[in-house]
């Protein structure tokens, strides 16, 4: 009852017609146990109501027996969901997922939160806007039929197959995800041209990429070592492109024609999709078929929706100023958009990742410069990606390496070991893309490459870890070094580390002495410790304790210094260790 501000039920078995209150106290109000002229309402098979709560912005959900709702969706969401304007009719599907009309316009949720389904592009009359949407109802294919209330028509939408198909791979980790750190070389510069930029990899693990100097697009279906297609277009220096899942190709054409471009895979021939004001250093289609552009030169990222017979451009991040403020970008590169419209930026010139949500002009700072992980350092991200639980990925161009931003903060995955052009190495890469199976694809720029780093699946079985302990003790008897010119001597104690299988593990002191640890590679030598240094820790564990926990791999053997945080301090340490049983520790100095 809208101006009652409740909702009300009746028995159709009870001979009485006097309803009962289902919520609302009759009072309008914004508490839990109010409303504000509800609109529509649905009842799951659990007797659990759901209210359209207009006048509060709002979707609540009581539950059977309950006065008290839960605000699902909308203004005072417990979770982060979607904004709403007077929503006005509500539909549960067999999943239990929302969908909701508010706001000229359709939404949803889903396993990766809210997106607008239809009417995404404002009021009007055109077949894909709505006008004060009423009712929404489903038929048994899924197509969804709204009352245009205003437009005084019956609108349905169809749905379409292919929409929940991905044109690219989210694959989902563990906690603890490790990569072989040894590339393969998918591609080197007689096939790519020099400085390569783009690789793109769909859902059935076709990689693709750019020859910019031959004006090729270059195609690898699966598993294949030689190109098995060959697109050659009329324009140079393309810094992106996209893939559909049916094959088409959207590629930038900006430096030279200010242009996007499309290729048609069934008919081979082009379109021009978008005119832009610079190059595009990030293409993304989103699900809604609105093309982005990231325009590092006009420090913007902008869209077009495709199916707008205007060409125009709709500025969603960055003000066209360079700057650093929530607001700005400096030179923006690769984008990615999710589900529900958020976009998140590689801002190369502010070495650092904005998170953009739905509507919102003002950036959040989630990795690199500003941000509150103060150990997140970047330097000109270039290409960023979304894995299945929506965690970071980034190209940390200028420190040749790619990190994840997961449960346990900023991590390298790959590029762990500088600037080279060894096989564990990269230099300026510049994007990356999964394949289905985890299995991490890499521009690696400076080297003229594509290198493919394998997932190592079994380094998240955690049924065979651990944890056992070694004991040591320093005494005035033990070895002896400076960890610098004209430093103090400090005791020691070294250990070499093999272990059988390249996953994470856990070391870490236990002692009644401030401890200090140094892990090297291959070897260690007193006389110059900075030479092979791999990680150190003072305080990483509780007490003054050092604690590492990162990956080791199997191809390398480890030097573990065990040491103390002040010269010439003696006692007794235990190390303790978190992962497989047959890991080697074997005292090197007696």
């Amino acid at each position: 009852m809208l101006n009652r501000h409740q909702v009300v039920k009746r028995s159709l078995d009870d001979p009485v017609m006097t309803p009962s209150i289902a919520a609302g106290t009759g009072i309008q109000g914004s508490a839990s146990n109010e409303l504000s002229s509800p609109h529509r309402i649905f009842v799951d098979v659990n007797l659990d109501l759901y209210v359209a709560d207009c006048g509060n912005n709002r979707v609540q959900l009581f539950q059977s027996g309950k006065s008290h709702g839960i605000t699902v969706a909308g203004s005072g969401s417990t979770y982060e969901t979607i904004s709403l304007k007077c929503p006005s009719s509500i539909v549960l599907d067999a999943a239990k997922y929302l969908f909701i009309a508010d706001n000229h316009r359709i939404v949803g949720s889903g396993a990766n939160g809210f997106r607008c389904l239809v009417g995404c592009y404002g009021i009007g009359i055109r077949s894909n806007q709505l006008s004060y949407p009423s009712t929404l109802s489903f038929d048994r294919s899924g197509n969804l039929f709204v009352t245009d209330q205003l437009r005084s028509r019956i609108q349905k939408f169809q749905r379409l197959e292919s929409s929940c198909i991905l044109a690219f791979n989210q694959p989902k980790f563990c906690p603890k995800p490790v990569w072989n750190r040894n590339g393969i070389i998918i591609a080197k510069q007689t096939t790519l041209g020099s400085e390569p930029l783009a690789v793109f990899v769909n859902e059935k693990n076709s990689v693709y990429a750019i020859n910019r100097e031959n004006k090729q697009i270059l195609v690898w279906h699966e598993d294949t070592i030689d190109p098995t297609m060959i697109i050659p277009t009329d324009f140079s220096n393309s810094s992106s492109l996209f893939v559909t899942s049916n094959g088409d190709i959207y590629i930038d054409n900006g430096e030279k024609k200010s242009r996007v471009e499309k290729w048609i895979s069934s008919t081979n021939t082009w379109v021009t999709v978008l005119y832009v004001y610079s190059s595009c250093k990030g293409l993304f289609l989103d699900i809604n078929d609105c093309l982005y552009c990231s325009m590092a030169d006009h420090h913007q990222v902008a869209k077009r929706y495709l199916h707008d017979p205007v060409m125009a451009l709709a500025v969603v991040a960055g003000t066209g100023t360079l700057g650093s403020i929530a607001s700005e970008l400096n030179r923006p590169h690769g984008i990615f958009v999710t589900w529900n419209s958020d976009l998140y930026v590689a801002d190369c010139g502010n070495d650092r990742v904005q998170h953009f949500r739905s509507g919102e002009l003002d950036g959040i700072t989630v990795a690199g410069r500003g941000s509150s992980n103060s150990a997140s350092t970047l330097s000109c991200p270039t290409g960023i990606t979304l894995d299945g639980e929506n965690y970071l990925f980034i190209v940390d161009s200028n420190n040749h390496r790619i990190v994840r931003l997961g449960p346990h903060g900023l991590q390298c995955v790959v590029g762990c070991q500088g600037d080279d052009a060894q096989l564990t190495q990269l230099s300026f890469p510049s994007s990356l893309s999964f394949d289905r199976s985890g299995n991490l694809f890499v521009t690696d720029t400076g080297n003229d490459r594509i290198q493919k780093f394998q997932y190592l699946k079994n380094s998240c079985n955690m049924s065979s870890v651990i944890q056992w302990a070694n004991s040591t003790e320093l005494t005035v008897k033990s070895q002896m070094y400076s960890q610098g010119c004209n430093q103090d001597d400090f005791y020691y104690d070294a250990f070499e580390v093999k272990v059988p299988e390249s996953r994470y593990y856990t070391i870490w002191s236990s002692s009644n002495i401030d401890t200090y640890g140094y892990i090297y590679e291959n070897s260690f030598d007193p006389l110059n410790p900075s030479t092979n240094l791999f990680k150190k820790d003072d305080d990483g564990a509780p007490n003054d304790q050092f604690k590492f926990e990162f990956p080791l791999y199997a191809d390398t053997t480890y030097i573990l210094v065990v040491t103390t945080y002040r010269p010439s301090t003696i006692g007794a340490i235990k190390i303790n260790v978190l992962g497989l049983q047959n890991v080697t520790i074997k005292r090197l100095s007696e």
